[in-house]
């Protein structure tokens, strides 16, 4: 074998890093579980879609999370501050997935979390989006839902 052609295939070999690598170690579900988690994860989803609204708030729109049967919303405090600076006289509207829309009154709000609370004025039963449990699972399946456009 001529030598410049023994150089062209031993070269790929002599050039590959062989240093051992370090690595920080990861927890991964083991396949079944993360197949079940997705599934879940996606079922959960489309049930907490409905729960899902858009919010009109003078010339701000956001979107908010029902999460009480009764009507409650969560929301940015950002998307209602103009019926908040008006003293409530910029009314509130809310939009659900279905269709359907509300007037709204502010319950609460907190400025330093831009968090708001806004209490749909209708007297029947809505569909919520539950809260996550406190103690998260390595691998558990999570979705992002959001309302404006």
């Amino acid at each position: 074998m001529n030598f410049k052609y023994f150089l062209l295939l031993a070269a790929p070999i002599l050039l590959a890093d062989v240093s051992p690598s370090i690595s920080l170690p990861t927890q991964t579900a083991p396949r079944s579980i993360a197949a079940s988690n997705a599934s879940d994860t996606y079922r959960n989803c489309q049930q907490s879609a409905a729960a899902v609204v858009t919010i009109y708030s003078g010339r701000e729109i956001g979107s908010g999370s029902i999460i009480s049967a009764d009507g409650v919303v969560i929301t940015n405090h950002h998307v209602v501050q103009e019926s908040v600076r008006s003293g409530g006289r910029k009314q509130i509207y809310v939009k659900l997935a279905s269709g359907d829309r509300y007037t709204g009154q502010i319950l609460g709000t907190d400025t330093r979390n831009d968090l708001a609370l806004v209490k749909l004025a209708a007297q029947k039963s809505f569909p919520t989006v539950p809260f996550a449990g406190l103690q998260p699972q390595a691998g558990q399946g999570v979705c992002a839902i959001g309302s404006p456009y």
